[in-house]
């Protein structure tokens, strides 16, 4: 039998009777050959492996930087706000900063520590340079914070570097992934081209002695090439993903929702249909995410992306554009019918409460639509208007969606021409001012305290009521920076009554949730009633009920800590809402103030008198004083004064004063209660 013809096990059985061949050198150096091309195809994959190991860790780093901007962004828009910077505001930023520059200086010119190569051509080099002047703007606005409080333009210039340097990196990301496949593309052909080479010699070597050689080497070659296929595919596929994709919710990101929408325009163009763009917004998730951490915060996003997703049809398209910001493309309409049934089911939906880590949390949502060609003919416009849709249906209450309307562009920069200017009141001296509305104890007409109330005295406009101007504060975050200016105000004018002899009376300032939650209200009472040095009994704080239950505990902690101070609490507007007895045994107050809804129609309606008596004598039994805001007739005054109410406040006894003509009425009412 021939060696040809030999069985493969045969093949490689050597025995005395099957004695091993000596093969000639030119068959030696042929499998040297083929060893060596081996030996390089591997360490090729292998540096390629780790390659595309480094640009999947480049690339993420390069995809968060953006995310940092907004890290930084925030806290010194924190320590604009703020005033006097907390040490773990200053702490976050020092650390976003320390974050934003090592990761972009380790993309420019590689960092081992962060496993970062550096530019991998000129072009890359290029674009990274186009963003430096960026990057040292922001990281110099940045530092500059660090060193002296920062301005409101200065968190602006901040905010307008960083979406610039938002969009240089995407071009960065981009010009990555191409050059990425690139490489690939090159190191297959020449991985292709040894392997085929290292074939042709295996076949040149298919002697007896090589057979079982020659069949294990390709099957190695096909398995490691099979492998390596696969492993370039799921590494594409990931950076794909990670290029048009939400890494929390799953959901495509802005730039894939913007290639969405631009091809739903260009087919609701041919067809003559119609295309809608709904921007949805989540109510007070920044409550939720500031309150129990970011943790709960991204389970609530992920949550209401589901929900989202469940009330689109298939053709329909939701995207996660940022923050508790979403976005759906309606297509395939003639009318906005669909469009508003979508908008409905996602403002049911998301309106349902979120059970996450034991608590039931209850976030909702404001929705804006904008339709293609009505409102707009690209997706810059149908954006545009639809968020202007959103922030009118936050204005109507919330928990709703609003279409667009060419009324809403002209309500909307009135508010951004209102809010830049109440941004300017803040830090000019001379625009706001507090005006104070006596109380007045019923039994014997003596001034006992007076709620300073804030007004607006627009050099253009006139007086402003704060009715136009709280609601805006409170949805940008003004409202702390007022609240702090109404304390301190607050507490600048008793310390000068006092000096005039006027001490015998209590000063109540309101304190909206925010600054109740978010704000640091307890450093800032101390620290004006240290500067104004008031006695902490004659300043009182006055919270509404809704404030208190948002989160029963952290509330007690605060009030806790203003009690200690000898701070006087109030609850505002009771009976307006939960109206519990537990939270009233558990939290330290002071003060029940019955809203005026109940008052206005004493002593005719006997719900409102019933009410009204069952409110006095709650607040008497638990040690708490009474008092009625909105008297405005003798009739109800007497009335209360039977029920054993202990204050009245409204305009029967005046309408808010200025300081000046306050004065004047307490020296008028201690002469009547003398």
């Amino acid at each position: 039998m021939s060696p040809e013809d030999a069985p493969d096990d045969a093949v490689g059985s050597w025995s005395p009777d099957n004695p091993a061949h000596r093969p000639a050198g030119r068959y030696i150096l042929g499998l040297g050959l083929i060893a060596v091309m081996m030996v390089i195809s591997t360490v090729l994959v292998a540096r390629e492996l780790g390659n595309q190991a480094d640009e999947v860790r480049v690339l993420n780093i390069a995809s968060d930087l953006p995310g940092v901007t907004f890290e930084i962004g925030s806290a010194v828009s924190s320590l604009v706000d703020s005033g006097s910077p907390s040490s773990g505001t200053v702490a976050a930023l020092e650390a976003s900063i320390a974050t934003f520059s090592d990761s972009y200086i380790g993309l420019q010119f590689g960092d081992p520590a962060l496993g970062l190569p550096g530019a991998p051509s000129d072009e890359v080099d290029r674009l990274l340079g186009l963003a430096d002047p960026l990057f040292n703007q922001v990281v110099n606005i940045a530092r500059s914070a660090l060193e002296e409080p920062p301005t409101r333009s200065d968190a602006a210039l901040l905010e307008l570097s960083s979406s610039a340097f938002r969009s240089r990196m995407e071009a960065v990301v981009f010009q990555y992934q191409r050059e990425a496949e690139i490489r690939v593309q090159e190191l297959a052909r020449l991985e292709f081209g040894l392997l085929s080479a290292g074939l042709l010699l295996l076949l040149a070597e298919a002697m007896f002695l090589f057979r079982p050689a020659v069949r294990a080497n390709r099957r190695r070659w096909q398995e490691t090439r099979a492998r390596h296929a696969d492993e370039r595919k799921r590494d594409r596929a990931e950076l794909e993903y990670l290029a048009q994709f939400d890494r929390l919710t799953g959901l495509p990101n802005r730039m894939l929702f913007r290639d969405r929408l631009d091809q739903a325009i260009k087919r609701a163009r041919r067809s003559g249909g119609w295309a809608s763009v709904l921007f949805v917004d989540l109510d007070n998730f920044s409550v939720v995410n500031d309150q129990l951490g970011h943790e709960v915060g991204d389970e609530l996003l992920k949550r209401a992306a589901e929900r989202i997703s469940e009330t689109v049809r298939a053709a329909d398209t939701v995207a996660h554009l940022g923050g508790d910001e979403f976005a759906i493309v309606v297509e395939g309409s003639d009318d906005t019918t669909a469009a508003e049934s979508v908008a409905e089911k996602a403002v049911t939906s998301l309106a349902e409460p979120y059970r996450i880590d034991g608590r039931d949390l209850h976030v909702s949502a404001s929705i804006g639509v904008a339709v293609f060609p009505v409102d707009g003919e690209d997706a810059d416009a149908l954006l545009r208007d639809s968020a202007l849709a959103m922030y009118a249906a936050k204005d109507t209450g919330r928990n709703g969606f609003q279409f667009y309307t060419t009324e809403l562009r002209r309500r909307t920069s009135e508010r951004i021409e209102l809010l830049a200017s109440l941004r300017t009141a803040i830090d000019t001296p001379g625009q706001l001012s507090l005006w104070y509305q006596p109380k007045l104890e019923i039994a014997t007409g003596r001034l006992t305290g007076v709620e300073a109330l804030v007004r607006w005295r627009h050099p253009e406009k006139g007086l402003i009521m704060p009715d136009r101007f709280i609601p805006i504060a409170e949805e940008t975050g003004l409202i702390i920076p007022l609240d702090r200016w109404v304390i301190h105000e607050a507490c600048r004018q008793m310390r000068k009554w006092t000096d005039d002899g006027m001490d015998d009376f209590v000063v109540s300032v309101n304190v909206s949730s925010r600054q109740f939650h978010q704000g640091e209200l307890t450093s800032e009472v101390q620290e004006a009633l240290a500067i104004s040095d008031i006695a902490p009994s004659r300043l009182e704080v006055e919270v509404t009920e809704g404030t208190l239950i948002d989160d029963i505990e952290p509330a007690r902690i605060t009030l806790d800590r203003l009690r200690e101070l000898g701070v006087r609490i109030s609850i505002d507007d009771f009976g307006t809402g939960y109206s519990s007895l537990s939270y009233l045994k558990r939290l330290p107050i002071d003060v029940l103030k019955i809203d005026r809804s109940f008052i206005s129609a004493l002593p005719d309606d006997a719900d409102d008198a019933a009410i009204s008596e069952a409110i006095v004598r709650l607040g008497h039994t638990l040690n708490m004083e009474v008092v009625a805001e909105g008297v405005e007739t003798d009739a109800q005054f007497g009335f209360l004064g039977r029920l054993g109410c202990d204050t009245a406040q409204g305009y029967l006894i005046a309408a808010p004063l200025p300081a000046s003509q306050f004065a004047e009425f307490a020296v008028g009412s201690r002469l009547k209660a003398g």
